[in-house]
């Protein structure tokens, strides 16, 4: 904020807002709607596969999709594929979730209160 201390004037300009309820108003130049749906979409589909795999097997999932998250990230980037970017960096949360759980009881709560209750997807307003 110190830079900003001496200027007569800041101009913001906001290119997107999503609501709540998934409505997106502004042009979205940058893209926001692709990328949360594709955030999105990678979310629902590692919780939908991680709920019926047993513990050992989920453990063992976790850890091939989370690798080093930072170099999946950067790969992911490089190729374009926000999806599984966004999909290491979960599992790397996920995966210490798992390594930090009690048991398989506390896991699949904490994966519920992490991935159980999606927002809704992206979309245009009417």
């Amino acid at each position: 904020m110190a830079r900003f201390a001496q200027a007569e004037r800041v101009q913001v300009r906001l290119d997107s807002v999503i609501y709540e309820d998934g409505q997106l108003f502004g042009p979205d130049v940058a893209g926001l709607e692709k990328r949360m749906t594709a955030w999105l979409r990678a979310e629902r589909e590692l919780h939908d596969t991680l709920l019926h795999m047993h513990a050992g097997e989920r453990r063992r999932f976790l850890e091939g999709l989370a690798g080093d998250p930072v170099s999946a990230w950067m790969r992911a980037m490089e190729e374009g594929d926000e999806s599984a970017a966004h999909r290491s960096g979960v599992s790397a949360i996920l995966l210490n979730l798992c390594r930090n759980a009690a048991g398989e009881e506390q896991f699949l709560s904490w994966l519920d209160q992490t991935l159980g209750h999606p927002v809704p997807m992206p979309r245009r307003a009417a």
